[in-house]
Protein backbone atom coordinates (compact mmCIF):
# COMPACT_ATOMS: atom_id res chain seq x y z
CA UNK A 1 0.00 0.00 0.00
CA UNK A 2 2.81 2.42 0.90
CA UNK A 3 4.69 1.68 -2.35
CA UNK A 4 1.56 2.34 -4.38
CA UNK A 5 1.05 5.62 -2.53
CA UNK A 6 4.64 6.64 -3.23
CA UNK A 7 4.24 5.86 -6.91
CA UNK A 8 1.04 7.89 -7.12
CA UNK A 9 2.63 10.80 -5.27
CA UNK A 10 5.71 10.84 -7.51
CA UNK A 11 3.59 10.56 -10.66
CA UNK A 12 1.30 13.36 -9.47
CA UNK A 13 4.16 15.72 -8.62
CA UNK A 14 6.09 14.99 -11.80
CA UNK A 15 2.92 15.24 -13.88
CA UNK A 16 2.03 18.58 -12.31
CA UNK A 17 5.52 19.97 -12.94
CA UNK A 18 5.48 18.73 -16.54
CA UNK A 19 2.05 20.25 -17.21
CA UNK A 20 3.12 23.51 -15.60
CA UNK A 21 6.19 23.72 -17.84
CA UNK A 22 4.15 22.87 -20.95
CA UNK A 23 1.50 25.49 -20.18
CA UNK A 24 4.13 28.15 -19.52
CA UNK A 25 5.97 27.34 -22.76
CA UNK A 26 2.74 27.19 -24.81
CA UNK A 27 1.63 30.55 -23.40
CA UNK A 28 4.87 32.20 -24.52
CA UNK A 29 4.60 30.72 -28.00
CA UNK A 30 0.93 31.75 -28.27
CA UNK A 31 1.77 35.35 -27.36
CA UNK A 32 4.61 35.49 -29.87
CA UNK A 33 2.39 33.96 -32.54
CA UNK A 34 -0.41 36.44 -31.76
CA UNK A 35 1.83 39.49 -32.11
CA UNK A 36 3.48 38.08 -35.25
CA UNK A 37 0.05 37.41 -36.79
CA UNK A 38 -1.20 40.91 -36.04
CA UNK A 39 1.93 42.50 -37.52
CA UNK A 40 1.83 40.25 -40.59
CA UNK A 41 -1.86 40.83 -41.33
CA UNK A 42 -1.65 44.59 -40.79
CA UNK A 43 1.48 45.31 -42.82
CA UNK A 44 0.88 42.72 -45.55
CA UNK A 45 -2.54 44.24 -46.27
CA UNK A 46 -1.04 47.72 -46.48
CA UNK A 47 1.80 46.60 -48.80
CA UNK A 48 -0.55 44.68 -51.10
CA UNK A 49 -2.87 47.68 -51.39
CA UNK A 50 0.09 49.94 -52.24
CA UNK A 51 1.61 47.77 -54.98
CA UNK A 52 -1.53 46.26 -56.52
CA UNK A 53 -4.24 48.59 -57.83
CA UNK A 54 -6.30 46.11 -59.83
CA UNK A 55 -9.29 45.06 -57.61
CA UNK A 56 -9.57 41.55 -59.10
CA UNK A 57 -5.89 40.87 -58.77
CA UNK A 58 -5.92 42.38 -55.26
CA UNK A 59 -8.68 39.98 -54.21
CA UNK A 60 -6.76 36.98 -55.60
CA UNK A 61 -3.54 38.00 -53.88
CA UNK A 62 -5.30 38.57 -50.56
CA UNK A 63 -7.01 35.16 -50.84
CA UNK A 64 -3.69 33.47 -51.67
CA UNK A 65 -2.04 35.41 -48.81
CA UNK A 66 -4.74 34.25 -46.41
CA UNK A 67 -4.40 30.62 -47.51
CA UNK A 68 -0.62 30.84 -47.24
CA UNK A 69 -0.94 32.28 -43.73
CA UNK A 70 -3.30 29.48 -42.67
CA UNK A 71 -1.02 26.84 -44.20
CA UNK A 72 2.04 28.33 -42.55
CA UNK A 73 0.23 28.54 -39.20
CA UNK A 74 -0.89 24.93 -39.51
CA UNK A 75 2.66 23.87 -40.32
CA UNK A 76 3.99 25.73 -37.28
CA UNK A 77 1.36 24.17 -35.02
CA UNK A 78 2.10 20.72 -36.42
CA UNK A 79 5.85 21.16 -35.86
CA UNK A 80 5.20 22.43 -32.34
CA UNK A 81 2.94 19.48 -31.51
CA UNK A 82 5.40 16.94 -32.91
CA UNK A 83 8.28 18.49 -30.96
CA UNK A 84 6.25 18.59 -27.78
CA UNK A 85 5.13 14.99 -28.21
CA UNK A 86 8.72 13.84 -28.63
CA UNK A 87 9.80 15.96 -25.67
CA UNK A 88 6.93 14.59 -23.57
CA UNK A 89 7.85 11.04 -24.52
CA UNK A 90 11.43 11.70 -23.49
CA UNK A 91 10.35 13.33 -20.21
CA UNK A 92 7.91 10.51 -19.44
CA UNK A 93 10.57 7.92 -20.24
CA UNK A 94 13.04 9.65 -17.91
CA UNK A 95 10.41 10.01 -15.20
CA UNK A 96 9.36 6.39 -15.55
CA UNK A 97 12.99 5.30 -15.25
CA UNK A 98 13.45 7.48 -12.14
CA UNK A 99 10.21 6.20 -10.58
CA UNK A 100 11.25 2.59 -11.22
CA UNK A 101 14.69 3.28 -9.78
CA UNK A 102 13.27 4.95 -6.67
CA UNK A 103 10.62 2.26 -6.27
CA UNK A 104 13.28 -0.45 -6.49
CA UNK A 105 15.41 1.30 -3.89
CA UNK A 106 12.38 1.79 -1.64
CA UNK A 107 11.42 -1.87 -1.97
CA UNK A 108 14.98 -2.91 -1.16
CA UNK A 109 15.04 -0.58 1.86
CA UNK A 110 11.68 -1.87 3.11
CA UNK A 111 12.75 -5.48 2.63
CA UNK A 112 15.98 -4.80 4.52
CA UNK A 113 14.08 -3.02 7.31
CA UNK A 114 11.54 -5.84 7.60
CA UNK A 115 14.29 -8.47 7.60
CA UNK A 116 16.26 -6.56 10.23
CA UNK A 117 13.17 -6.08 12.38
CA UNK A 118 12.28 -9.77 12.10
CA UNK A 119 15.83 -10.85 12.98
CA UNK A 120 15.87 -8.45 15.92
CA UNK A 121 12.54 -9.73 17.20
CA UNK A 122 13.65 -13.35 16.82
CA UNK A 123 16.92 -12.57 18.61
CA UNK A 124 15.09 -10.83 21.46
CA UNK A 125 12.62 -13.69 21.78
CA UNK A 126 15.37 -16.33 21.86
CA UNK A 127 17.57 -14.38 24.27
CA UNK A 128 14.61 -13.60 26.54
CA UNK A 129 13.73 -17.29 26.67
CA UNK A 130 17.34 -18.25 27.47
CA UNK A 131 17.54 -15.61 30.20
CA UNK A 132 14.24 -16.49 31.86
CA UNK A 133 15.27 -20.08 32.65
CA UNK A 134 18.26 -19.25 34.92
CA UNK A 135 16.42 -16.26 36.40
CA UNK A 136 13.51 -18.46 37.45
CA UNK A 137 16.03 -20.80 39.09
CA UNK A 138 17.69 -17.90 40.95
CA UNK A 139 14.33 -16.61 42.15
CA UNK A 140 13.13 -20.08 43.15
CA UNK A 141 16.26 -20.97 45.14
CA UNK A 142 16.29 -17.55 46.82
CA UNK A 143 12.68 -17.97 47.95
CA UNK A 144 13.37 -21.51 49.14
CA UNK A 145 16.42 -20.43 51.16
CA UNK A 146 14.52 -17.48 52.68
CA UNK A 147 11.70 -19.81 53.72
CA UNK A 148 14.19 -22.06 55.54
CA UNK A 149 13.72 -25.13 53.34
CA UNK A 150 17.48 -25.74 53.30
CA UNK A 151 18.03 -24.84 56.92
CA UNK A 152 18.06 -21.77 59.15
CA UNK A 153 19.37 -18.47 57.68
CA UNK A 154 20.84 -15.70 59.83
CA UNK A 155 19.70 -12.08 59.46
CA UNK A 156 22.72 -10.96 57.44
CA UNK A 157 22.31 -13.76 54.91
CA UNK A 158 18.54 -13.16 54.86
CA UNK A 159 19.17 -9.55 53.84
CA UNK A 160 21.49 -10.65 51.03
CA UNK A 161 19.03 -13.28 49.83
CA UNK A 162 16.28 -10.65 49.84
CA UNK A 163 18.43 -8.43 47.62
CA UNK A 164 19.09 -11.37 45.27
CA UNK A 165 15.37 -12.17 45.12
CA UNK A 166 14.36 -8.54 44.49
CA UNK A 167 17.01 -8.08 41.81
CA UNK A 168 16.09 -11.39 40.14
CA UNK A 169 12.39 -10.50 40.06
CA UNK A 170 13.20 -7.04 38.66
CA UNK A 171 15.39 -8.53 35.94
CA UNK A 172 12.77 -11.18 35.14
CA UNK A 173 10.16 -8.45 34.77
CA UNK A 174 12.46 -6.60 32.37
CA UNK A 175 13.07 -9.76 30.33
CA UNK A 176 9.33 -10.41 30.17
CA UNK A 177 8.76 -6.83 28.95
CA UNK A 178 11.39 -7.28 26.22
CA UNK A 179 9.79 -10.58 25.20
CA UNK A 180 6.38 -8.90 24.98
CA UNK A 181 7.91 -6.04 22.99
CA UNK A 182 9.46 -8.46 20.50
CA UNK A 183 6.13 -10.27 20.09
CA UNK A 184 4.25 -7.03 19.50
CA UNK A 185 6.76 -5.79 16.92
CA UNK A 186 6.72 -9.16 15.17
CA UNK A 187 2.90 -9.15 15.15
CA UNK A 188 2.84 -12.52 16.90
CA UNK A 189 1.15 -11.56 20.16
CA UNK A 190 -2.25 -13.24 20.32
CA UNK A 191 -5.24 -12.45 22.48
CA UNK A 192 -6.62 -15.12 24.83
CA UNK A 193 -10.08 -13.61 25.31
CA UNK A 194 -12.46 -15.14 27.78
CA UNK A 195 -15.12 -14.12 30.30
CA UNK A 196 -13.80 -13.08 33.72
CA UNK A 197 -14.73 -10.84 36.63
CA UNK A 198 -13.14 -7.42 36.20
CA UNK A 199 -14.11 -6.51 39.76
CA UNK A 200 -12.12 -9.47 41.14
CA UNK A 201 -9.16 -8.66 38.88
CA UNK A 202 -9.09 -5.04 40.11
CA UNK A 203 -9.21 -6.24 43.70
CA UNK A 204 -6.35 -8.64 43.04
CA UNK A 205 -4.25 -5.95 41.32
CA UNK A 206 -4.79 -3.48 44.14
CA UNK A 207 -4.00 -6.20 46.70
CA UNK A 208 -0.57 -6.67 45.14
CA UNK A 209 0.35 -3.10 46.12
CA UNK A 210 -1.38 -2.79 49.51
CA UNK A 211 1.70 -3.63 51.54
CA UNK A 212 3.98 -1.44 49.42
CA UNK A 213 1.54 1.47 49.80
CA UNK A 214 1.42 1.02 53.57
CA UNK A 215 5.22 0.87 53.82
CA UNK A 216 5.54 4.15 51.86
CA UNK A 217 2.62 5.79 53.73
CA UNK A 218 0.51 6.07 50.56
CA UNK A 219 -3.27 5.81 50.66
CA UNK A 220 -4.50 3.35 48.03
CA UNK A 221 -8.20 3.58 47.14
CA UNK A 222 -10.30 1.48 44.76
CA UNK A 223 -13.80 2.41 43.56
CA UNK A 224 -15.62 0.06 41.19
CA UNK A 225 -19.01 1.24 39.92
CA UNK A 226 -21.99 -0.98 40.66
CA UNK A 227 -22.84 -3.25 37.75
CA UNK A 228 -19.24 -3.58 36.58
CA UNK A 229 -18.31 -7.24 36.74
CA UNK A 230 -17.89 -9.71 33.87
CA UNK A 231 -16.21 -8.68 30.63
CA UNK A 232 -14.66 -10.48 27.64
CA UNK A 233 -10.94 -9.71 27.31
CA UNK A 234 -7.45 -11.14 27.77
CA UNK A 235 -7.33 -11.42 31.56
CA UNK A 236 -3.55 -11.69 31.85
CA UNK A 237 -2.96 -8.65 29.67
CA UNK A 238 -5.57 -6.56 31.49
CA UNK A 239 -3.88 -7.43 34.78
CA UNK A 240 -0.49 -6.56 33.31
CA UNK A 241 -1.90 -3.16 32.27
CA UNK A 242 -3.23 -2.55 35.78
CA UNK A 243 0.01 -3.63 37.44
CA UNK A 244 2.09 -1.33 35.20
CA UNK A 245 -0.12 1.72 35.82
CA UNK A 246 -0.52 1.14 39.57
CA UNK A 247 3.21 0.49 39.93
CA UNK A 248 4.03 3.81 38.23
CA UNK A 249 1.44 5.70 40.27
CA UNK A 250 2.84 4.42 43.59
CA UNK A 251 6.45 4.76 42.42
CA UNK A 252 6.09 8.47 41.62
CA UNK A 253 3.88 9.40 44.60
CA UNK A 254 5.61 10.72 47.70
CA UNK A 255 4.85 9.63 51.27
CA UNK A 256 1.50 10.89 52.46
CA UNK A 257 0.07 10.90 48.94
CA UNK A 258 -2.96 9.14 47.51
CA UNK A 259 -3.51 6.78 44.56
CA UNK A 260 -7.11 6.23 43.42
CA UNK A 261 -8.36 3.54 41.08
CA UNK A 262 -11.77 4.22 39.53
CA UNK A 263 -13.67 1.79 37.28
CA UNK A 264 -16.95 2.57 35.53
CA UNK A 265 -19.00 1.47 32.56
CA UNK A 266 -19.64 3.78 29.59
CA UNK A 267 -21.95 2.29 26.91
CA UNK A 268 -20.10 -0.76 25.50
CA UNK A 269 -16.75 -0.01 27.12
CA UNK A 270 -15.14 -0.14 30.53
CA UNK A 271 -13.25 2.99 31.59
CA UNK A 272 -10.47 2.72 34.17
CA UNK A 273 -8.57 5.65 35.63
CA UNK A 274 -5.58 5.68 37.99
CA UNK A 275 -5.15 9.04 39.67
CA UNK A 276 -2.25 10.13 41.87
CA UNK A 277 -0.99 13.36 43.41
CA UNK A 278 2.67 12.59 42.72
CA UNK A 279 5.40 14.52 40.92
CA UNK A 280 3.42 14.85 37.66
CA UNK A 281 4.66 15.18 34.08
CA UNK A 282 5.68 18.35 32.25
CA UNK A 283 4.06 19.25 28.91
CA UNK A 284 7.37 18.74 27.06
CA UNK A 285 7.76 15.22 28.50
CA UNK A 286 4.17 14.29 27.59
CA UNK A 287 5.20 14.05 23.91
CA UNK A 288 7.76 11.33 24.71
CA UNK A 289 5.66 9.51 27.28
CA UNK A 290 4.83 6.34 25.34
CA UNK A 291 8.15 5.91 23.49
CA UNK A 292 10.00 2.61 24.06
CA UNK A 293 13.19 2.68 26.16
CA UNK A 294 12.51 6.32 27.00
CA UNK A 295 12.56 7.68 30.53
CA UNK A 296 11.54 11.20 31.42
CA UNK A 297 14.36 13.58 32.20
CA UNK A 298 13.05 14.89 35.51
CA UNK A 299 15.75 14.85 38.21
CA UNK A 300 13.15 13.44 40.60
CA UNK A 301 12.43 10.53 38.29
CA UNK A 302 16.07 9.61 37.66
CA UNK A 303 16.27 8.09 41.12
CA UNK A 304 13.65 5.49 40.14
CA UNK A 305 14.62 2.30 38.34
CA UNK A 306 13.12 1.22 35.06
CA UNK A 307 13.91 0.53 31.41
CA UNK A 308 11.26 2.81 29.91
CA UNK A 309 9.16 -0.05 28.54
CA UNK A 310 6.21 -0.11 30.93
CA UNK A 311 4.04 2.65 29.45
CA UNK A 312 4.91 1.71 25.87
CA UNK A 313 3.83 -1.89 26.46
CA UNK A 314 0.76 -0.73 28.37
CA UNK A 315 -0.37 1.42 25.46
CA UNK A 316 0.22 -1.36 22.92
CA UNK A 317 -1.58 -3.96 25.07
CA UNK A 318 -4.59 -1.64 25.41
CA UNK A 319 -4.66 -0.94 21.66
CA UNK A 320 -4.30 -4.66 20.95
CA UNK A 321 -7.60 -5.18 22.78
CA UNK A 322 -9.36 -2.44 20.83
CA UNK A 323 -9.02 0.27 23.45
CA UNK A 324 -7.20 3.54 23.97
CA UNK A 325 -5.29 5.40 26.67
CA UNK A 326 -5.04 9.09 27.57
CA UNK A 327 -3.11 11.10 30.14
CA UNK A 328 -3.82 14.27 32.11
CA UNK A 329 -0.92 15.67 34.09
CA UNK A 330 1.02 18.75 35.06
CA UNK A 331 4.38 19.23 36.70
CA UNK A 332 4.02 18.81 40.46
CA UNK A 333 0.27 18.32 40.20
CA UNK A 334 -0.07 14.57 39.88
CA UNK A 335 -1.30 12.47 36.95
CA UNK A 336 -4.42 10.69 35.73
CA UNK A 337 -3.92 7.73 33.40
CA UNK A 338 -7.22 6.61 31.88
CA UNK A 339 -7.88 3.75 29.49
CA UNK A 340 -10.92 2.05 28.00
CA UNK A 341 -11.49 -1.39 26.52
CA UNK A 342 -14.59 -3.01 24.96
CA UNK A 343 -16.78 -5.03 27.31
CA UNK A 344 -17.35 -7.77 24.72
CA UNK A 345 -13.76 -8.08 23.55
CA UNK A 346 -11.90 -7.05 20.41
CA UNK A 347 -13.62 -9.05 17.64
Amino acid sequence: MSLHWWRQSIDLVNGSLTKSRLISHAARIALVYLFASIIYIYFSDRLVEVFIQDPNRLTSVQTFKGLAFVAFSSLLIYVFIVRKERENERILHDLDAKVKERTTKLEEAMFLAESTSKLKSEFLANMSHELRTPLNAIIGFSEAMLSGVYGPVNERHREYLGDILTSGEHLLGLVNDILDLSKIEAGSMDLEQRVFSLKELMGSAVGMFREKAIVHNITLECHVEDGVDEIVADQRKVKQIMVNLLSNAIKFTSAGGTVRLNVRRAADTIEVSIEDNGIGISSSDMLQLFQPFHQLESPLQKKYSGAGLGLFLTKRLIELQGGGIRVESEKGGGSIFSFSIPIKGNV
